[in-house]
């Protein structure tokens, strides 16, 4: 069983293997050059992403956990970046490279302690990877949300995390949704599913 003892353990684990991707200079600088395919609250404009610059080690350390957790290996680069509008990550690429771009002022990383809020929206936006909607396939607007919602639940349950947890960024999404986001009832009932799916005893060993 997943443990915040085990998660502490592998993200520090992680931090001595993973392989940084090489960005071209231009991805510091050219937000304009982003394909943008979600934001975790909404989709925003491509002027509204400045400033894009080097993740933090912690942050690095939580998305290779995350992928360690699947069997799979960071085939995107992870960026930060300064967002208007409260946007807090994206998911986005830029030619034929995938990232995940985050907003540092709206994360907190504290040393040996679990922040599952950033697990959640990280996961998230990996989970929007994993679909495919980075590779062309391009659902119903909501379903794509719900589908990366889902997998953020199941990532929080599979690292240990409680459903309080996996819950715990709902509050701050919109009550009726959008044009590109369902409402968030749908988006709690699709959390939660995935975080009973992670945590289901056929998972355990």
């Amino acid at each position: 069983m997943f443990t915040r003892r085990h998660f502490l353990s592998g993200i520090a684990a992680c931090a001595c293997t993973r392989t940084s991707v090489e960005a071209a200079p231009s991805t510091y600088v050219d937000g304009s050059a982003f394909q943008i395919l979600c934001g975790i609250r909404k989709t925003p404009a491509i002027n509204s992403v400045e400033n894009l610059r080097p993740a933090r080690p912690e942050a690095e350390r939580i998305i290779d956990w995350i992928c360690g957790l699947i069997g799979v290996r960071p085939e995107f680069e992870l960026l930060t970046a300064d967002f208007k509008y409260r946007n807090i990550a994206i998911a986005a690429t830029r030619g034929d490279r995938r990232y995940v771009i985050y907003d540092d002022k709206w994360f907190r990383f504290e040393e040996n302690k679990v922040s599952w809020y950033t697990v959640y929206v990280f996961g998230h936006e990996i989970g929007h990877h994993l679909h495919g909607h980075t590779f062309g396939f391009n659902p119903d607007r909501h379903r794509g949300e719900l589908d990366a919602d889902r997998f953020g639940g199941w990532v929080v349950a599979r690292l240990g995390g409680r459903l309080e947890d996996a819950l715990a960024f709902m509050p701050s999404l919109s009550e009726k949704g959008g044009k590109t986001h369902p409402p968030r009832n749908e988006r709690i009932i699709a959390t939660r599913n995935g975080w009973l799916a992670g945590s289901a005893t056929n998972y355990r060993r």
